[in-house]
């Protein structure tokens, strides 16, 4: 290996963007592509699956080639994405539902029900209940419940596409802990699902994926996805987390500094520390 390059993919709303650096985080090439939403109800937002993977496999091969770098010198892969929507896999990796957008609002009356517990839920998971994964746990669980026997785990595109490059099963799916404050189950403290929580609503905690920690390797990169994406087999790929927080750690760069993230949901204001390890107050 030449050079170890990096390879990060943003899996967003509006589209996916994939970027190639090299070992001093300079960026060689970049490459995008819109994002394909479907609006099969009013107040329905949905996406492909295989659309989230093809964008993500098309723009990595539109910048490796852009960069003119060797497949072989890339030394590893990781995503970040939109948070707040929610899909699901199988046993083998299929995809019994569409991603359930977090732009998508038939969850509502569930958000509703999940109000009386609102403060327990914040103090427990750190964000309240919305249009994010709790509420749309709940409506595939109550509307349709044949599809919800067939989930095997409940996963955000990130996790999705990272997998399905690594081969996963069903029993093997992740989230990072950077998407706990969306998912209205989980303990931010923690790092685990709350068994009072998920009590309450009757959710399985088997339809809920393992919690990692974002640079936590998931698996490597199949023959199949190295095709797809124009990579080698065997390239290691890193769970990713969501999308601000990779930005906000990005600003950073390993030192302490304000730093402000403008994007679509509005923007924050953050103060970068001297380390991005938990529990380090410098």
């Amino acid at each position: 290996m030449n050079k170890p390059y990096l390879i990060g993919v943003d899996i967003g709303t509006m589209g996916t963007k994939a970027a190639v650096f090299d070992p001093q985080g300079n960026l060689l090439a970049s490459a995008y592509e819109e994002s394909i939403l479907h609006y099969p109800r009013p107040g329905w937002v949905e996406q492909d699956p295989d659309d989230l993977y093809g964008s993500s496999v098309r723009t990595i091969q539109e910048c490796v080639e852009k960069s003119g770098i060797d497949p072989a010198d890339v030394a590893g892969l990781a995503f970040d994405g939109q948070m707040s929507g929610i899909g699901t896999v199988d046993d083998e990796w299929g995809t019994p539902t569409p991603y359930d957008s977090w732009l998508d609002t038939r969850c509502k009356p569930y958000i509703e029900k999940m109000r009386p517990q609102a403060e327990q839920i914040v103090q427990t998971s750190g964000g309240p209940p919305t249009y994010s994964h709790g509420a749309k746990i709940l409506w595939w669980k109550h509307e349709r419940p044949e599809v919800f026997e067939r989930i095997s785990k409940f996963v955000v595109p990130v996790a999705y596409v990272a997998g399905r490059m690594a081969g996963l099963k069903g029993d093997e799916a992740y989230v990072d802990y950077t998407h706990l404050n969306f998912s209205s189950f989980g303990d931010i403290a923690r790092s685990v699902w709350d068994p009072e929580l998920c009590d309450l609503y009757d959710v399985p905690v088997e339809k809920l994926p393992r919690i990692v920690e974002p640079w936590e390797i998931i698996g490597k990169l199949t023959a199949a996805a190295a095709a797809d994406c124009g990579l080698t087999e065997g390239i290691p790929i890193a769970a990713g987390g969501r999308r601000p927080g990779g930005r906000h750690a990005g600003c950073g760069h390993g030192r302490a500094r304000l730093g402000v993230r403008c994007g679509g949901d509005g923007f924050r204001l953050c103060h970068l520390r001297r380390s991005l390890c938990p529990g380090y107050c410098a």
